[in-house]
């Protein structure tokens, strides 16, 4: 499902729009192997209550979740910053994480680098061996700012 057109839907949904002191504060979807983006989860963040509702979004609904508590801060950020779409992002790494992935997990969300903010994707591979191998992209030039691999599973 293509971002753009899952945000519009959530945005339209009388839920969502009946939501005061929210603002767009993280995208994340996630890809099994090889398939495409089949479901969107759009979450908005409200600074004053430090709450989150999650909404899920895929070809068929929208499902408007409860209010929780958040797990951290989040910042706002423009969808109109985002000029490199996931499609793009996904394309670049393959061609730069050449092993196999069994989970591609993705988010849209705002991280500072040099305490400076920027629009970012995260885009983070599970792998066979259980590590993750995390990229932050920009989402408005295309560059990798940061990679982390993490050992999910440690010998004893």
């Amino acid at each position: 499902m293509n971002l753009l057109d899952a945000v519009e839907k959530v945005e339209h949904n009388e839920n969502v729009r009946k939501l005061r002191g929210y603002f767009l504060g993280s995208i994340f979807a996630s890809i099994v192997e090889s398939e495409e983006i089949k479901e969107w989860t759009i979450l908005y963040y409200n600074p004053q209550s430090k709450t989150v509702i999650d909404c899920f979004v895929n070809d068929k609904f929208v499902t408007v979740g409860e209010e929780t508590p958040a797990i951290k801060e989040m910042e706002e950020f423009d969808l109109k910053n985002v000029k490199i779409g996931i499609e793009t992002v996904l394309k670049t790494m393959e061609k730069r994480f050449k092993k196999k992935a069994l989970n591609t997990l993705i988010s849209l969300h705002k991280k500072h680098f040099e305490k400076e903010p920027k629009t970012v994707w995260t885009v983070a591979y599970v792998t066979p061996d259980m590590s993750a191998v995390s990229f932050d992209i920009d989402a408005t030039s295309g560059d990798v700012l940061n990679e982390v691999t993490t050992h999910l599973l440690r010998k004893i």
